[in-house]
């Protein structure tokens, strides 16, 4: 009869992976952080301290993790945040050019058809 010994992770990655099944878990489903706690087989209060972490990390990617309500029942979202594209200055610029007319046809002559001219 042998025994085996089982090594314990020193903690190093184990707190990323943690994060990284949590921002999966997130993106793939809706959860809270109950159902999060069950399939990562992790106590909640463990998970609410991830999420805090995870919420951190995100403001980085300039993206948010908010809690989302849908009548009574409510679960995690990871946004991209809104004031990101506010400061694109691509998005800015748009409606600036004066004088250029889009290509195609103009909503006038797609609601009403081509003028025939004059009569």
């Amino acid at each position: 009869m042998t025994t085996k010994v089982v090594r314990r992770d020193d903690g190093t990655g184990s707190r990323s992976d943690l994060l990284r099944n949590l921002r999966l878990h997130i993106r793939c489903h809706p959860h809270t952080a109950q159902t999060l706690a069950r399939k990562l087989g992790v106590s909640t209060a463990t998970v609410d301290r991830a999420l805090r972490d995870l919420r951190s990390e995100l403001e980085k990617e300039k993206v948010s993790l908010i809690s989302v309500r849908e009548g009574r029942e409510w679960h995690y979202e990871i946004r991209m945040r809104e004031d990101v594209w506010g400061k694109d200055p691509l998005v800015r610029a748009v409606g600036t050019v004066k004088g250029v007319r889009p290509a195609g046809e103009s909503v006038k002559e797609a609601l009403y058809g081509k003028s025939r001219g004059k009569r």
